[in-house]
């Protein structure tokens, strides 16, 4: 219920809080599963590549290494000229290899 009222619809909040969801529960597929839906939107229209890498992130622990790869390489796209993201993206990416 929290999520429906507090986060929906809010774009930096659905991210916080999937980011949470992944750095606290990886190995539970359902919380991943609700990280995943939180974060559609915001890696879809949001325009940051912190978005996209934590939505590739989430997809990844899932075992959708080819949807993860996608998104990360949009999140490099995003990531423009910033060479430290680019980096950390780039690293990202060589673990789905």
């Amino acid at each position: 219920m929290f999520a429906k009222d507090k986060v929906w619809g809010n774009l930096k909040k659905q991210h916080e809080l999937a980011n949470k969801m992944y750095n606290s529960f990886p190995s539970d597929l359902n919380s991943m599963k609700y990280a995943a839906k939180l974060m559609k939107d915001p890696a879809k229209i949001g325009g940051d590549y912190a978005y996209n890498l934590t939505y590739a992130r989430i997809l990844a622990v899932m075992n959708k290494k080819d949807k993860a790869l996608v998104e990360a390489n949009r999140a490099m796209q995003l990531a423009g000229e910033n060479v430290r993201h680019k980096e950390v993206i780039e690293r990202f990416i060589k673990t789905l290899e």
